[in-house]
């Protein structure tokens, strides 16, 4: 069974350069470049809760465009991949949490921060701001 096209309107500058160049270089259709883009979308909302995605989103948005995060982009979309196509995930999540650096989740009591969990298990609650994580100050009990 055909399936029905639609046209839609896109009226983000930079995100129709963005489909027109990505297109060109996987050899796709600017059409086939979205729907490229919607199979990944759903794939990883499919993984992550609500908040997990906004807070990628809002991470994302602030160094997609910056030349030297293409290795950081490639290093997340690879272990989105793992972690999709790995039947033994818990593999996969000790190979990510192995480079010893610091790792983000989402805050779950405050909508909009991240956790950042330092390797010796310090925690602290933030933002992410301009590509960096900026801590929100704790209030003390009076």
């Amino acid at each position: 069974m055909p399936s029905k096209q639609m046209a839609i309107k896109l009226s983000d500058v930079q995100v129709i350069r963005d489909v027109k160049h990505k297109a060109k270089i996987a050899d796709r259709s600017m059409a086939g470049q979205i729907e490229h883009w919607v199979k990944l979308g759903q794939a990883v909302e499919a993984l992550l809760s609500t908040t997990e995605v906004n807070t990628l989103k809002e991470y994302l948005k602030n160094f997609v465009h910056q030349p030297d995060a293409e290795s950081v982009k490639m290093k997340i979309l690879s272990s989105i991949n793992q972690f999709i196509y790995s039947s033994d995930r818990r593999s996969v999540k000790d190979r990510i949490l192995s480079h010893g650096g610091p790792v983000f989740q989402s805050d779950t009591e405050h909508p909009g921060r991240v956790i950042r969990i330092m390797p010796d298990g310090t925690r602290a609650s933030g933002t992410i701001h301009e590509g960096a994580f900026v801590p929100v100050a704790t209030r003390r009990g009076r």
